[in-house]
């Protein structure tokens, strides 16, 4: 018996989606072009336009906002969110024209992911008292089958298995200092390494981290000048390195302080679990062969913490654990959550809320869209929620979660969607320094291309004014923005396109995000399957064993990170640029082409040709930036 309540629902989700006795005509009747004062329309298709984005605005209602001095201790959200329950969500989504595709292929593949993880519960890997690395290989590789064996593989298609992609597994290589800072360069999340700058240079510009705040931080019991001497193999100092800007830290505030919850999942006898801490790993160039090079780790962001030295085997690689724990919250929550989750979660439901589909911004913004919305809005739960994958998985569990997302999103601002701005505000732009950066490198051919797209789509547009006098425009813009007065989400982001630049700036930080989202999230296979590389927790042995083997999890955590690894890491239901037949204006679909065209040839083959050198180099090679592996939206 169909409920009364879905019986509600699915007549609402019909009549959103049908417009034909209000606009009794096709929609080809109508172009499409902006809405300003100079725009010639007819009042059909004004009213057309008017009764798509009413129809529109019922559904993609946005949650108020929470003012975080209102928060419980529970840390509610104060994100942008749908207003949509998970069950309205799913149903409109399975009867949805385009993201029942995403919703059939998405929830197949959790369901043979999650079928894989019940079948090894209670298994060999229960058993034992510890794992080996052969164990911990032998489950990353099960799940790697569970994905072999989906019959729509396109989908499925995993850069870390192509030939000439850099095996650190096979090797062993992962153990070692140029790997791990490699990773920081062309792994997951590969922006968190800043320059140390002199605090005069740090308040005018904002660049880097600032010495003050490293100098407040560091054990100053440790003998930092001498590390650093021996890894340059001269006789150096720490400030004349800051002086120099040479001086690089991987360090994530956010990460200070928070609380751990009760370990639920990983319980063991033979184990204690560690608690969090917030590592500040010190690296320091060296000039003769233009590379980072690791001086040190402190395991914790007070100065009174330890420091580890590569020249301590036992401790180093738990050291460097540590440090990946932080990285790897940080990187989930807040770059990959907040940053580009949650941002184009916002305009992907505000959009739709006020640019009718003749708008020239919608027939752009929608492909960029695809899933976007309910990946979201059925997916969160699941993450940070009591008993799921934050609360199972790492000590600062779903609240310490909840309150690093809520603190980076207070913190959030519209320009740290610029590709070029994020890699200069790091200290990172100088590649006559530092070489070696295949994000920075590889990033800035497909920013370019993105924004090259909008030249000839700004002619819908011949002067600033239009720009600044589109209706549609003008209500998307005042509901994103953060100005008090217009009730906005998002900081930094401005309270009207004045000008074409405006709106060009815009397009291309919206499609660059699918890009930066993919970057976040699709390096993890092979660097957090494989757990011992990106742990999420860390133990105590109890019956004496002090080495990094013995303070890995348990076959539970592990399983549950696997599951978790590869629903964010192994689907791409589409490709960057590939809607051209989608586009209902001509010219708009030529240059979309075009640009799809190049991508997936001479921009092809230019990264291409650059993974094979860096393999021949023994470098991390960086095939998640080439265009056949970037999707064009945010879905999983």
């Amino acid at each position: 018996m169909v409920s009364k309540k879905v019986v509600v629902l699915l007549i609402t989700i019909w009549k959103l989606g049908v417009n034909a006795e209000e606009c009794p005509y096709s929609i080809y009747d109508c172009k499409i072009q902006p809405l300003n004062p100079e725009t010639k329309i007819s009042s059909l298709c004004l009213q057309a336009r008017k009764n798509a984005t009413s129809q529109s605005r019922e559904w993609y209602k946005l949650k108020e906002t929470k003012n975080p001095t209102d928060l419980n201790e529970e840390e509610e959200l104060i994100l942008p969110q749908l207003n949509q329950s998970y069950q309205n969500v799913a149903l409109k989504t399975m009867f949805d024209d385009i993201e029942s595709r995403w919703f059939s292929i998405y929830y197949g593949y959790l369901q043979a992911l999650n079928k894989t993880a019940l079948s090894l519960v209670g298994g060999k890997y229960y058993t034992k008292p510890a794992l080996t690395y052969s164990d911990y290989k032998e489950i990353y590789e099960i799940f790697l089958k569970t994905i072999q064996a989906i019959p729509n593989s396109k989908h499925f298609s995993l850069p870390h298995l192509l030939t000439g992609f850099k095996d650190i597994i096979a090797d062993d290589s992962w153990k070692s200092n140029r790997v791990f800072i490699q990773r920081r360069l062309a792994g997951t999340c590969p922006f968190f390494i800043r320059k140390v700058t002199v605090s005069k240079v740090f308040q005018e510009s904002g660049i880097g981290i600032d010495e003050k705040y490293l100098y407040e931080k560091l054990n100053q019991n440790f003998n930092w000048n001498k590390h650093i001497s021996i890894v340059l193999r001269k006789q150096v100092s720490l400030s004349q390195m800051i002086l120099e800007g040479k001086l690089f830290v991987l360090h994530h505030e956010i990460f200070n302080d928070l609380p751990d919850v009760p370990d639920i999942l990983g319980i063991n006898k033979f184990a204690k679990l560690l608690p969090s801490v917030s590592p500040i790993v010190v690296m320091v160039l060296d000039d003769k062969v233009k590379e980072l090079k690791m001086v040190a780790i402190q395991l914790d962001h007070v100065n009174n913490s330890k420091v580890v030295t590569p020249f301590d085997s036992n401790s180093w690689l738990q050291a460097k654990g540590f440090a990946d724990i932080a990285d790897m919250a940080v990187c989930q929550l807040k770059e990959h959550l907040v940053e580009t989750h949650s941002v184009q979660e916002l305009f992907c439901n505000v959009f739709k809320r006020h640019l009718s589909p003749w708008h020239p911004v919608h027939q752009i913004m929608l492909p960029h869209c695809e899933a976007t919305s309910p990946v979201g809005a059925l997916g969160i739960s699941s993450l940070i929620d009591e008993n799921k994958y934050m609360h199972k998985l790492f000590n600062i569990g779903h609240i310490g979660a909840r309150k690093l997302i809520n603190k980076a999103y207070e913190e959030q601002d519209y320009s740290d969607s610029d590709f070029e701005y994020l890699i200069k505000k790091k200290g990172l732009d100088d590649s006559s320094k530092i070489p070696y950066y295949p994000y920075r490198d590889d990033g800035l051919l497909i920013w370019n291309e993105i924004k090259d797209s909008f030249k000839l789509f700004l002619r819908f547009y011949d002067k600033d004014k239009q720009v600044k006098n589109d209706e549609e425009l003008l209500n998307f813009v005042n509901e994103v923005s953060s100005f008090e007065k217009n009730g906005g989400k998002y900081k930094g982001f401005p309270k009207a396109f004045t000008s074409k630049k405006d709106l060009s700036t815009f397009l291309n930080r919206f499609i660059w995000n699918p890009v930066q989202h993919a970057v976040n999230s699709y390096p993890l296979l092979p660097y957090s399957g494989y757990v011992p590389i990106s742990p999420t927790k860390l133990y105590e042995n109890l019956e004496g064993q002090s080495d990094y083997l013995s303070s890995l999890p348990n076959a539970a955590v592990t399983i549950t990170q696997e599951v978790l690894t590869f629903t964010l890491a192994s689907f791409r239901l589409n490709q960057l640029f590939d809607y051209s037949k989608k586009m209902s204006h001509s010219e708009s679909r030529k240059l979309i082409r075009e640009k799809f065209k190049k991508l997936n040839t001479c921009i092809q083959q230019e990264l291409s040709a650059r993974n094979r050198d860096r393999f021949k180099n023994g470098d991390l090679t960086y095939q998640y930036m080439e265009p056949r592996f970037i999707p064009n939206s945010i879905h999983s």
